[in-house]
């Protein structure tokens, strides 16, 4: 018979064991370092213990609006299908997709397009543990001896009578280990005697052969476990009775990977081989997570461009916004001509009558007493969106009709094609919708009772601005006369930054899709994404919980002036390929230029080399990369916040940078207190000759300009991974995708001063 290890099977039936006991932890501790599957300590060092999920009755659902469902569907479709992608490119050959994923996300054997509907979404407010793993030595010197069990009942059981150590018959002073076995698959394993191996049997079928648990030697079923002080791999298990040593030697086989390989594994031993580690020392758990922001929760309008049904009006939008279009997007009653005109009058009909439902409850709705308004509204909204639907249906049916409406230049067409091969949060198109929901909702947005969702600096509020009018004339135009210098067209605090985290999974051992040893040859092995364990929702279906942190935190907003970074672009001479002449009186925005030329990045940035970094769309990524970066460390240090509990979102085409506090904790008005504090200093700061150096000096210069010393941060907390970053981009020097002290480049901060410098010396 064929042994198929389950350890969701018994983790869940440990749960159930230990009676489902809840620990008090903040809910981004839940979500992460104590996501299910995670291994800790007990408070005192007493015991070590496994984060598991609790049943459904403990759960507190989260219910969003459909544009925050539509946004985290879409999320988690484009994460989960690029690690598969991604770990799919690892080895001489393409791995199955078992091996990257949860099996049961599968069809037959196939990743298709991942929807919420074999998910559910909790707030991460309890979260259950229990005893592992279940295995023990004893501590008394020259011992050593080894009991392993299998449930937490058996445990308590049996340890129950184990008052005296049966091999040494001193009292006993058991320990429990913190050392287990891990395998990019997700499995882990106690450490135990004897190891997993793939078998053929003598009718030629191959199966699994479980861990021999007795002496090869005498048949003695007990162990002593000699823990020798130079490392986990010189650590062996030996026979109690006899002293022969085990002949696994510490060398465990992951059984999920067996079975997954089956003959193959004969000629790829490494692939099944497991890794020893203390989780205590070592990480053996990482929660695969994803952050967005909540763009237009309020005016979802806006968020709908981005609906795969809307692509024409996604068009339109890009177009206007930037330039390449000319005209407006038509009425209904200039649509429903043209149709008549064309000989599309069946069309036209349809079309007038849904106009006509529109347009009379919009009539009706202006007649009724202000306070039933709001019930009304809703029908109006309702048929504003089936007429829309159908504007937009015939519009893509007949595209000749008003072809000046989509006129994407050639070359912006071009790159509005590959969409599919940019990341969700690379991709130019939505970045530039995004922006825009965000300068309607709060940018633009006049406020609530006199209080503006955005402050700028140049002109802060009663809140935000020193009482007395002569220091605050003084801050205004000090602030006024540093913005030029710093190459900014605004800047200022958002004082709502809405924000939603997920944590739909984990891995062990790595926490990119591709892990990298000698064992595993040339390509690595691929590290699979294990979705977190199947509960009951209230339904009684089996669904994988999602843990969804939403959180409103304050945050900055900068953006950069177009005629400098153009000036810039033309400074550093870049790839003659996409180099292209602009003005500010051109008719299509700088904006436009930059979607021309973007490049698609990947979720990993795995297809970005040098050759792509010194082309224009990059270059301009990583100036604004780069800049965000410096204004999180000089708020940092201002503002006593850690690096890790800052974050940041970068839009490009619109030249603009948001860098926000990424607490999940009380937000007591950071961001806002920094500014109040220190103010016209913090951009003082971003001027200083030692806000761009690096203590590793040359040694940094000749790496790309970039180390954790001066501009990295964690990666957990950088948009893109420490990667497209460099001082250079900001203050001058060596070039960093050629890593040579003999090519340098000038900075944006040297450009702005440049033209600040001239703008004086002309007055």
């Amino acid at each position: 018979m064929v042994y198929r290890p389950n350890q969701m099977e018994v983790d869940s039936e440990r749960q159930k064991e230990s009676k489902a006991k809840s620990m008090n932890r903040s809910q981004s501790q839940l979500a992460g370092s104590y996501a299910p599957g995670v291994f800790f300590p007990f408070e005192g060092g007493l015991g070590a213990c496994m984060a598991l999920p609790l049943p459904q009755t403990h759960y507190n659902l989260y219910e969003p609006t459909p544009s925050v469902r539509a946004q985290i569907s879409l999320r988690l479709d484009e994460a989960i299908q690029s690690w598969v992608r991604r770990a799919q490119t690892a080895s001489d050959s393409v791995p199955m997709a078992s091996m990257c994923v949860s099996d049961w996300i599968l069809n037959q054997g196939q990743l298709g397009k991942v929807t919420l509907d074999r998910f559910m979404l909790v707030k991460p407010v309890n979260m259950g543990y229990t005893l592992a793993p279940l295995t023990f030595v004893c501590e008394h010197e020259g011992c050593g001896l080894y009991r392993g069990f299998d449930t937490v009942k058996q445990t308590r059981k049996e340890m129950e009578n184990l008052i005296q150590c049966p091999n040494c018959h001193r009292p006993a002073r058991w320990r429990q280990l913190d050392v287990i076995h891990v395998h990019p698959s997700g499995h882990w394993e106690p450490l135990r005697p004897g190891r997993y191996d793939w078998r053929v049997g003598e009718d030629g079928q191959g199966y699994l052969q479980r861990p021999r648990s007795y002496c090869a030697q005498c048949s003695n079923d007990s162990f002593r476990l000699v823990m020798d002080p130079r490392g986990l791999s010189h650590w062996r298990f030996v026979c109690a009775n006899c002293n022969t040593p085990d002949f696994a030697q510490m060398r465990q086989n992951d059984p999920v990977t067996l079975e997954s390989l089956k003959d193959q594994v004969q000629s790829r031993p490494g692939y099944a081989r497991m890794e020893a580690i203390s989780y205590r020392a070592s990480a053996a758990h990482y929660a695969q997570s994803d952050q967005f922001v909540l763009f237009g929760r309020d005016n979802p309008e806006i968020m709908s461009l981005l609906d795969q049904s809307r692509e024409s009006d996604l068009v339109h939008f890009i177009a206007t916004q930037f330039g390449f279009g000319h005209g407006e997007r038509p009425t209904f009653e200039e649509l429903a001509l043209a149709l008549r005109e064309r000989g599309f009058a069946q069309d036209a009909d349809t079309l007038e009558g849904e106009a006509k439902r529109f347009t009379d409850a919009r009539d009706a709705l202006a007649l009724v007493p202000e306070t039933i308004r709001p019930v009304l509204q809703v029908s109006v909204d309702e048929q504003a969106d089936k007429l829309r639907i159908s504007m937009d249906t015939l519009l893509n049916q007949h595209p000749d009709l008003f072809p000046e409406q989509h006129a994407l230049s050639a070359e912006a067409e071009a790159v509005f094609a590959q969409r599919a091969k940019f990341s969700m949060r690379f991709d130019p198109f939505r970045l530039a919708v995004e922006h825009e929901a965000l300068e309607v909702s709060v940018l633009r947005h006049p406020g609530k009772a006199g209080r503006r969702p955005y402050v700028s600096f140049a002109a802060p509020d009663a809140d935000l601005a020193p009482r007395d009018p002569d220091a605050r004339a003084d801050q205004i135009e000090c602030i006024k006369a540093l913005l030029p210098r710093l190459g900014l067209v605004d800047c200022g605090l958002i004082r709502e930054f809405n924000l939603c985290r997920m944590t739909f999974g984990f891995t062990r051992v790595g926490n990119q899709p591709i892990l990298e040893r000698d064992r595993f040859g040339p390509g690595g092995m691929p590290v699979k994404l294990n979705l977190f364990p199947l509960e009951k929702n209230i339904k009684g279906r089996f669904r994988s919980p999602i843990y969804i942190i939403d959180q409103t935190n304050e945050a900055y907003y900068f953006r950069l002036k177009p005629s400098l970074v153009y000036d810039w672009l033309q400074a550093i001479n870049p790839t003659p390929a996409d180099s292209f002449a602009w003005s500010p009186s051109d008719t299509i925005r700088f904006g436009g230029r930059l979607l021309e030329n973007a490049v698609p990045f990947g979720r990993f940035l795995d297809n970005i080399g040098a050759e792509q970094m010194s082309q224009v769309y990059p270059l301009v990524y990583g100036l604004l990369h780069s800049y965000a970066h410096v204004l999180m460390k000089v708020v940092a240090e201002r503002s006593g916040l850690d690096l890790g509990s800052m974050g940041e979102y970068i839009f490009p085409a619109d030249l603009a940078f948001v860098i926000y506090r990424n607490g999940t904790t009380l937000d007591l008005g950071n961001l806002s207190s920094v500014w109040r504090n220190d103010n016209k200093d913090i951009l003082k700061e971003l001027l200083a000759s030692h806000t761009t150096e690096c203590g590793a000096g040359s040694l940094c210069d000749e790496g790309g300009g970039a180390c954790p010393d001066c501009l990295m941060i964690p990666e957990t907390a950088c948009l893109a991974q420490n990667r497209l970053l460099s001082r250079a981009y900001l203050c001058g020097g060596p070039v960093p995708w050629q890593i040579s002290a003999q090519d340098e480049m000038p900075g944006y901060l040297e450009i702005a001063h440049a033209a600040v410098a001239k703008t004086r010396s002309v007055a």
